[in-house]
């Protein structure tokens, strides 16, 4: 008898190791298939089966197996929650109390429309109190604060003269109000705040203004802070009104607002107006978006939560348009004035009619500026009378 080596010992236990692993390996996979079809699950389906009768009946022979009938299943997707309109909300409001807790519930609207937050509902009245209008079209009455939006990133005040301080001076938001509390005969008491709001800023919430006018040429990023406090501002009853100062589509801004934009607001949409929308006709009677710098005419997009407007988008460059200033009769102003003590002189005009690069900027004119003004004044009162 030839007596075997170590290493044989060791690769011959090594075999018959590796096949009783294989056998009993093989031996419960087919223990767990029979017990897999004795519960019915069969290969990973489910069956609806009677099950084959295990006696004959006594008044008969046995009926013949039928084979499983196999269901499939189809998952339905879950109904999307329509998002609450928050005019409506605002003006039950108005009409009923305010409840300590449960639901507040819109007339006539439908159940998924109750919203149970009523703190959330008291911050979107409150925001329109603090506007104080009274009236509506060119009837229409409201004292209320403007802010111009400090953001990361952008050249915010490319349209706006700022004084030593910092603080706003002149430019194109400043001729636009005292252009709006001129045609208004006073009936629009609008104050811009001459220190720009930060958009993370907790002023935004605080002082709860109509909207928040925001500009500039080049490519930006918000902070997280920025967009948070942006996205509960726009909840509460705010509104956003972004003015490209590159007009057209496909600018470094227009891009960078429309992401930024969807971080803010992810179900957005953004909406073309229609030529015929109540925005053109809310003081001037104006046929569709006017002209703006270059002859840009592109269409003003909004994005709504639920019905009403949060985001007013206008591509044409109506600011840089604004930062010339009109005379009461509705003229080009061509005064040089300071506009701060011991300041320098600016001239009226603008620097797109006064400045050594005015020649690269076309409809720059008594008409276009009047349309522009005209347009802004329009904004601005259909955002104080959308609830």
């Amino acid at each position: 008898m030839r007596h075997l080596a170590p290493r044989e010992w060791r690769l011959r236990a090594l075999f018959f190791a590796l096949a009783l692993a294989l056998e009993l390996g093989l031996l419960w996979w087919l223990g767990r298939r029979v017990v897999l079809r004795g519960r019915g699950l069969g290969e990973g389906r489910a069956f609806l089966s009677p099950g084959p009768a295990e006696t004959p009946d006594a008044a008969g022979p046995a009926e013949p197996e039928t084979a499983p009938q196999e269901v499939e299943v189809e998952l339905a997707e879950a109904p999307a929650t329509p998002v609450p309109d928050l005019a409506e909300l605002a003006r039950a409001l108005e009409r009923e109390a305010l409840p300590v807790a449960g639901t507040v519930a819109v007339p006539g609207a439908a159940p998924a429309a109750a919203v149970s937050d009523p703190v959330r509902l008291a911050q979107v009245q409150r925001f329109k109190q603090t506007w104080k209008v009274r009236g509506g079209g060119t009837g229409i009455e409201a004292e209320f604060v403007c802010y111009v939006a400090r953001y990361a990133g952008g050249d915010w005040d490319c349209d706006l003269i700022r004084a030593p301080d910092g603080t706003i001076a002149g430019g194109s938001v400043p001729n636009l109000i005292a252009q709006v509390v001129h045609w208004s005969e006073g009936r629009l008491r609008a104050r811009l705040v001459p220190e720009p709001v930060a958009l993370d800023a907790p002023e935004l919430l605080e002082q709860a203004p109509p909207f928040v006018y925001l500009t500039g040429h080049v490519d930006f990023s918000w902070t997280d802070g920025e967009v948070a406090n942006l996205r509960e501002y726009l909840v509460r009853g705010g509104c956003l009104w972004a003015d490209s100062s590159l007009p057209g589509r496909r600018s470094r801004f227009d891009m960078a607002l429309r992401r930024e934009m969807a971080r803010t607001l992810p179900d957005g949409r953004w909406e073309p107006l229609p030529a015929d929308d109540p925005l053109y006709r809310s003081w001037h009677r104006l046929d569709g978006p006017p002209s703006g710098m270059n002859f840009y005419q592109e269409p003003t997009e909004v994005i709504r939560i639920g019905r009403q407007v949060a985001v007013v988008y206008t591509l044409n460059d109506y600011g840089d348009l604004w930062e010339t200033r009109l005379t009461e009769q509705g003229q080009i102003d061509s005064r040089r004035v300071a506009l701060w003590p011991g300041g320098p002189l600016v001239d009226q005009r603008g620097p797109h009619l006064s400045g050594w690069d005015s020649r690269f900027y076309r409809n720059v004119t008594a008409a276009s500026v009047g349309d522009a003004h005209r347009m802004g004044m329009n904004v601005i009162v259909h955002l104080l009378t959308r609830f």
